[in-house]
């Protein structure tokens, strides 16, 4: 975006993660989809150093890995907290500011894991199956006010997503056990 003249400004939890941008033109700001204020911060500096956002493209995301009937819930909780309500946290604060300016653009980025999930990932899957739903809500709803919203599902890629999975591989007791072998050959596409 930064090579087609776009002024981006990126956000992470963590900045250190984006070290390998430095040296762009981007402006990199903390910040944490699960937690209002650190939004409405991240977007009230973007505003001041840009004056305007034309384009909110929510890519955060987390996964977890482990047998359904196994996990704790508040790991199922925790993707669905970033992957789901994250994108709805951060598009209710930049949709006034859109508004104002007459429209804008948000892209949505989903997963192909919608739809072909993969054994000991469902909550990224499920996380990723509704915000495919949240996305055609989100499109239908601001369109009439110039907000064109855009649902994108790539396929499997390797990324640092694999090295930040939540959950455990097969606990000891489970009902898995006998098939660790199998579960441990997984590529899960980290780095």
């Amino acid at each position: 975006m930064i090579t087609r003249g776009c002024t981006v400004v990126a956000t992470s939890r963590n900045l250190e993660s984006m070290e390998q941008l430095r040296g762009s033109s981007a402006s990199f700001l903390a910040m944490d989809v699960t937690d209002e204020a650190s939004i409405q911060a991240a977007l009230d500096k973007a505003i001041s150093l840009h004056g305007r956002v034309d384009l909110l493209v929510n890519n955060a995301g987390c996964a977890a890995f482990g047998p359904v009937m196994e996990m704790d819930l508040k790991v199922f909780k925790d993707v669905f907290e970033v992957n789901l309500m994250g994108v709805v946290a951060v598009s209710k604060a930049v949709t006034p500011h859109m508004l104002k300016q007459g429209g804008g653009r948000i892209v949505n980025i989903g997963s192909i894991a919608a739809w072909q999930c993969v054994p000991f990932t469902a909550p990224y899957s499920a996380s990723k199956a509704a915000l495919e739903s949240l996305s055609q809500a989100m499109r239908l709803e601001l369109k009439p006010f110039g907000i064109h919203v855009l649902h994108v599902a790539p396929g499997f890629i390797r990324s640092s997503l694999g090295n930040k999975i939540r959950g455990g591989m097969v606990y000891e007791g489970s009902m898995f056990k006998d098939i660790p072998a199998a579960v441990e050959k997984m590529d899960f596409l980290g780095d």
